[in-house]
């Protein structure tokens, strides 16, 4: 694939380039959005790489800006992790020349599940100042709608719903997970801090539990985990997906 990859001048944009080629695509380095934009209307590339450290804000932008300069083509547009290695890239490079489907890998995308209006609110707009695209839900129906028709990130639920555990809501989700395109992650926020009551949310499929006391920088660090966790479940995805198309490919052992 012919890419440019939008990277500053810095350690990062040769290790990348040189993965990408390594892998045969053909790079284009240039440093700023701009100078993609112009780029891309002379040679209409197959592929458009921000580096997701520093210019995740300007996805949006570069992909209508592109609509507009390449009007005959439709052109991905991929943000990298923030700090995360080439390979995942490259993982998402072989699903979209595979599939023609990108990868947001730069995504931070959380439905938040809480019945208090008050503290979803509050936390939500915490959320948004942080980067995160907040969708909300008040029960287990509407999240598990939300997940099916959108791709999130994490799924931040409230412990109790409705003055009930939301081990259901919980299970639910971890089932959907497991068929989904695209995996996310499952954080539990959580007022009552025992054990007991952790076991059961675990058992019911969460990936990781977190006191709501514990304050929103706290929150945060456990967020950027899952986060992590999210890009090991997609890239396995991808992964399994390879391997079944590669059995497909093969056909049936012939026996005799």
């Amino acid at each position: 694939m012919n890419v440019i990859l939008v990277f500053p001048n810095d350690p990062r944009r040769s290790e990348f380039s040189q993965a990408l080629q390594a892998e045969g695509h053909t790079v284009r380095p240039v440093a700023t959005p701009a100078e993609a934009l112009a780029a891309a209307t002379g040679e209409a590339p197959d592929c458009v790489v921000l580096d997701g450290k520093t210019l995740a804000n300007a996805l949006e932008g570069v992909r209508s800006s592109l609509e507009t300069r390449c009007p005959g083509k439709a052109i991905p547009v991929i943000a990298t992790e923030p700090g995360g290695a080439p390979g995942h890239l490259l993982s998402a490079m072989a699903r979209l020349a595979r599939t023609g489907q990108a990868i947001d890998l730069a995504g931070k995308t959380i439905l938040l599940v809480d019945d208090k209006d008050i503290t979803r609110r509050r936390l939500s707009a915490q959320l948004s100042n942080d980067g995160w695209r907040v969708i909300e839900a008040v029960d287990g129906s509407k999240a598990a709608l939300t997940i099916i028709d959108q791709r999130i990130d994490c799924l931040m639920v409230s412990a109790m719903l409705h003055g009930r555990p939301s081990t259901g809501v919980i299970r639910s989700a971890a089932e959907i997970r497991k068929a989904h395109p695209f995996p996310y992650s499952i954080l539990v926020v959580t007022d009552l801090d025992t054990s007991q009551a952790a076991a059961k949310m675990l058992e019911a499929g969460a990936d990781d539990i977190v006191g709501r006391a514990s304050g929103f920088p706290v929150m945060a660090r456990r967020l950027q985990v899952a986060l992590n966790l999210r890009s090991l479940l997609r890239e396995n995805r991808y992964l399994k997906e390879q391997l079944a198309d590669l059995e497909f490919s093969e056909g049936p052992a012939v026996i005799g």
